[in-house]
Parts: C-alpha cells; sequence; structure tokens
C-alpha cells in the first residue's frame, strides 16, 4: 500500500551558536562511471546521460523522481576492522553470498518505489564507495550514469546515484573542537542539464539516538546549523537556486513538541510557539525550526526574541502536510516515526523551475512485517531490507 500525500507546509531551518567548532569542505568530482560493463550496455546515459532505454529518463522528460532511504548498515564483503560484529567475515556471521542477497534485495526496493526506479537515489549508512560502485553495477540497465559518496568507515557514509547529471559535488565535514567527536558528513550535489535549471541536494544523516534522545540532541542541533550554514551561503551566492535536504535526521519534525519542551532540539514546529517569538507563520501555515531550536528558551525569556534568532531557511516539509499525519518511515519500540526527511525550498512552489508534485513513503508488502514494521536486515535469518522505509519524492519541470 502506497500512500501520497500533495500540499503545501512551511518550515524553516536556521542554526543557532556553538563555539569551537571547525568545519572543513572537500571537492568531490562528480563523474560518470566508466567500466566497460556500462560503456557496453548503456554509454549514451553514462557520459552524458541523455537517454537510455528502459531507464525511464530522457532529455525531453520534465518530471523527476527523488528517493531518500536509509539502507541500514550496509557493510561489504571485506574486513576492514570498521564492521560491526555481525558483519564481520573473521567471526562467520557474515559473507559474500550474504552481502550479494543484500544487493539484490536493493534492487527489488528500487525497482518497486517507480516505474524503471527512481531517477535519484539518495542513500545513508554505506561503508565505503566500493559498496556504491556494487549498486551502479546492479542497477546497470536502468541508467544511473552519475554518482559520488561521502564518508566511509562503519557505515556512515552518504552517496547519491543520478540518470540527471551531476555538475558539481562537496563533501562536507565538521569536527568539535578540531577533534571528536566527529560529526557525519553531508553530501552536496548540484544536478542539471543544459537549458534546464539546476537543483542542489544536500544528503545527510544526523546522529541517533542511542545514547539517550537529550544526550545526543548537541550533535544534531550542531548538523542542522551547519547544514542550515551551508544552505544560506548557497543562496547568497546564488539567488533563485533550487535547494532541497533529505536524508536519515534521526528526529521528527515536531521532535520540540515531542519532547514536551524539556530541551532544545534541532528540529520542532514553530506554529506554537509564534506567540512567545514573536513570530506569525506566513498564510497560516506550520513552520520547522531547524538548528534555531537551541534558542527557544531563551527567546521565551527574551524581551526582544526575534533579535536573538539567527536569520533562518524557510523551507517546506512534507511530513507537515494534510494527509501525513498516520504516516511513518521507522518504528522504535513500537511508536512510529518520521525520522526520514525531505526540507524544500519555497522556490519549489513557485510555480516557476522545478516544481513539487507529491511525497510518498514506499510500503510494499514485502517491505513489512505481521505489525507493520520496516522489515529490517537480519544476518540470522539472511533476510530483511532496511530498518527505515524509503520516501519518495516528485518534482516536475514548469
Amino acid at each position: 500500500m502506497k500512500k501520497v500525500f500533495k500540499g503545501r507546509g512551511s518550515t524553516c531551518v536556521g542554526p543557532f551558536f556553538m563555539p569551537r567548532r571547525r568545519a572543513k569542505s572537500l571537492f568531490w568530482q562528480a563523474r560518470p562511471y566508466r567500466a566497460a560493463f556500462w560503456l557496453t550496455t548503456c554509454l549514451a546515459s553514462a557520459l552524458l546521460c541523455l537517454s537510455c532505454p528502459g531507464c525511464g529518463f530522457s532529455a525531453q522528460k520534465r518530471e523527476i523522481s527523488i528517493l531518500s532511504y536509509n539502507l541500514q548498515c550496509f557493510f561489504d564483503a571485506q574486513d576492514d576492522g570498521t564492521e560491526y560484529p555481525e558483519y564481520s567475515l573473521a567471526k562467520g556471521q557474515w559473507s559474500e553470498a550474504l552481502y550479494q542477497t543484500r544487493l539484490d534485495n536493493l534492487e527489488r526496493v528500487i525497482a518497486a518505489s517507480a516505474p524503471g526506479g527512481p531517477d535519484i537515489l539518495c542513500l545513508v549508512e554505506l561503508e565505503n564507495e566500493a559498496i556504491l560502485q556494487a549498486i551502479g553495477e546492479k542497477l546497470m540497465n536502468r541508467g544511473y550514469g552519475w554518482s559520488g559518496f561521502a564518508g566511509g568507515g562503519a557505515a556512515t557514509g552518504c552517496a547519491i546515484l543520478s540518470r540527471l547529471p551531476i555538475i558539481n559535488m562537496l563533501s562536507h565535514g565538521l569536527e568539535e573542537g578540531g577533534c571528536a567527536p566527529r560529526i557525519r558528513p553531508i553530501l552536496e550535489a548540484e544536478l542539471g542539464r543544459e537549458g534546464e535549471g539546476a537543483i542542489l541536494i544536500f544528503i545527510n544523516h544526523w546522529k541517533s539516538k542511542l545514547e539517550g534522545a537529550e544526550e545526543t540532541e548537541g550533535l544534531r542541533r550542531a548538523q542542522a546549523e551547519f547544514l542550515a550554514a551551508l544552505i544560506r551561503e548557497r543562496q547568497r551566492q546564488r539567488p533563485g537556486i533550487e535547494i532541497l535536504a533529505c536524508g536519515d535526521l534521526n528526529e521528527e519534525a515536531q521532535e520540540f513538541l515531542r519532547c514536551g519542551s524539556a530541551y532544545a532540539t534541532a528540529l520542532g514546529t514553530l506554529e506554537d510557539l509564534s506567540e512567545g517569538l514573536r513570530m506569525s507563520p506566513p498564510d497560516g501555515a506550520p513552520l520547522l525550526l531547524a538548528g534555531s531550536a537551541a534558542l527557544l528558551g531563551q527567546a521565551r525569556d527574551s524581551p526582544s526574541p526575534e533579535e536573538r534568532l539567527p536569520e533562518p531557511w524557510f523551507c517546506v516539509s512534507p511530513w507537515l502536510m494534510p494527509g501525513a499525519e498516520d504516516s511513518y518511515s521507522y518504528v522504535y519500540r513500537g511508536q512510529r516515526e518520521q525520522i526520514d526527511h525531505f526540507l524544500l525550498s519555497p522556490l519549489l512552489f513557485d510555480a516557476r523551475g522545478w516544481e513539487f508534485v507529491d511525497f510518498k513513503v514506499i510500503q510494499e508488502d514485502f517491505l513489512l512485517d505481521e505489525e507493520g514494521k520496516p522489515k529490517a536486515w537480519v544476518s540470522g535469518i539472511k533476510s530483511g531490507y532496511s530498518d527505515h522505509l524509503p520516501i519518495l519524492l516528485r518534482l516536475e519541470q514548469s
């Protein structure tokens, strides 16, 4: 069963001040696959991504679909010392055959997500770039001619596979005080073709709540701040550029209200706080604060709270649209959660360039167990997909 949500909901992303942080960005060359198998089966897609039989994408296509998916600890079949115990060949719990099974299962998910597969795959929890290459080989007949990877070590990498040409890529890293804890990278990719407007995608994987929700919130707030600062910088550099952010953010759009306003969070709706902050949502739409929520406690007691809030990035969260309330992408201790996200620039709703069409959670029966939970991969029974459900966004060229 698939649910599709259409409509509008405004959100915003803004930073908060956290000292002793050093940011670094490394340029990653966007490149098409060069392997012999690729050139012989889909040369046009690999080199220029103009067209490819069977991939559902062509130079004339005016709609694109984007999949965001946490793959759940996707390790390769080699021991590198960073594997979790259940993915160690030396300990006998992991094998080349199980690795290939996971690749086959991923192909099934992608095929079921959209006719011919989505045009752009935004993936998190990959161990290394070799896995991305293996996924590309598995999907070689689907026209994904462009790829990029950021991160590595354990399963904290972010990746992109695209039929739409990638013009530029950047991998952004952030460290606290120049040392641990190191914050997971953000992969920035600019995609487009000559004669069409480009779109900028930021792929994220924020810190989990494994050590406790409040205890780990500081790292998610830092990641939210960093993302917001990157986006605002791009907007200053290139006014009018269409932007979206996606990935597993490990908390909900209404996280601040969800925790009972007990502590500052990276995400949180502004709708119920607008009076205290002396801010009004445009057209009565709900707003989302990502990165700014750390100042909420100060703002409520400040005579001029708006002066203490940093410049926000106003964006749209499909989870806040009518009809999306009962859907979910993750289940934790029996509670259904909406922690995998698309955050969309308002320019995707201005009837120019790329425009929002709809959003849905991929909820095929084979992805769910009897209780409706995502059917996670379990090496012991050699079965499963991921503990997250994929989410899909469609855009069209106006």
